[in-house]
């Protein structure tokens, strides 16, 4: 299970993906080869997802929306994963993913090394204390 601060980080990056102000996602920029793989390798292994559906949609929008940001696949898709899983947890008050990812977006970057001046850290930058 991930830390408060990776959950709370990786609600901030759906949000942040939301309000970003970058072009919707469309089907046909999902033709490239390998993020097909990719793709279907992060369906495949979602646990927190209620249907591979929902998976799907989720990773398909999201991940063009990244790829600046985030060049490695695999942090990539583990941000997206997070995000989501977060912010449908059950039992637990919602917040839109786009809301976190935007959070995120403007605090850090999409870098989760990141340290401010005052010592934030994470994607979402909160206090270690």
């Amino acid at each position: 299970m991930p830390s408060v601060t990776a959950r709370l980080s990786l609600l901030l990056l759906g949000l942040l993906a939301g309000l970003s102000g970058s072009a919707p996602a469309r089907a046909d920029q999902q033709l490239d080869p390998g993020l097909k793989d990719v793709v279907a390798q992060a369906i495949a292994q979602a646990q927190c997802f209620p249907d591979r559906f929902d998976s799907a949609v989720w990773y398909k929008l999201m991940e063009p929306r990244l790829r600046r940001l985030v060049r490695d696949e695999a942090e990539r898709m583990d941000v997206l994963k997070y995000v989501y899983c977060e912010t449908h947890r059950t039992g637990a008050a919602r917040l839109p993913p786009g809301l976190i990812m935007a959070l995120i977006d403007v605090e850090s970057r999409f870098d989760r090394w990141a340290v401010s001046s005052v010592g934030a850290v994470g994607l979402m930058q909160v206090m270690p204390f």
